[in-house]
């Protein structure tokens, strides 16, 4: 449905603005995409990763943002299940609310091995690896992040805490003022 792409393109704008009001706005956009079409999984997705930011942030209570998260992300594996995002999202939602780390990199693999391209979900993953204590596959994730996109903000705050994790902290300065250039508002 060109439409409800089109709303998913301006749900991923405000998304990425990352502030409590665009947020919001993100929430609308995504949410009349899948009323447009119930079986657009991406845009599903979408809603999850934005549920938990809400609830990650305090913009909503955190439980109530992991439970949406979970069912959206859910709803995104029943309509596609084997959407990267769909596996990404569930997996988000078990690192960051349920604390299940088995369950968060079962998820997070198998979304690496449906999109290895993806630089925001190298970014992720390494996210995870590192709270696992996986230092040099994490790094290793995030040098691919910053191949395939030198411009992913995040990726270069991972490689910053990364870099003042090996003691780097020249490195590890450069590398968040080029996330901060990047992104000055996050």
């Amino acid at each position: 449905n060109a439409e409800a792409y089109r709303l998913h393109l301006q749900g991923s704008f405000f998304m990425n603005r990352y502030n409590a009001e665009d947020m919001t706005t993100a929430i609308g956009y995504f949410r009349s995409a899948v009323d447009l079409d119930p079986e657009y999984a991406l845009a599903w997705a979408s809603l999850s990763f934005c549920y938990l930011d809400q609830g990650a942030n305090g913009w909503v209570p955190f439980a109530e943002g992991a439970e949406r998260a979970r069912e959206t992300a859910r709803r995104a594996l029943e309509v596609e299940p084997e959407l990267a995002a769909g596996h990404w999202a569930l997996g988000s939602v078990h690192m960051y609310y349920d604390w299940d780390w088995n369950a968060a990199e079962s998820c997070i693999r198998r979304a690496l091995r449906l999109a290895p391209e993806d630089s925001l979900l190298n970014v992720r993953a390494a996210t995870l690896l590192m709270n696992l204590g996986q230092v040099n596959e994490a790094a290793a994730l995030v040098a691919r992040a910053l191949a395939l996109d030198p411009l992913n903000a995040e990726a270069h705050l991972r490689s910053a805490w990364l870099e003042s994790l090996a003691g780097r902290l020249g490195k590890a300065a450069r590398a968040c003022r080029k996330a901060r250039e990047l992104a000055p508002n996050r």
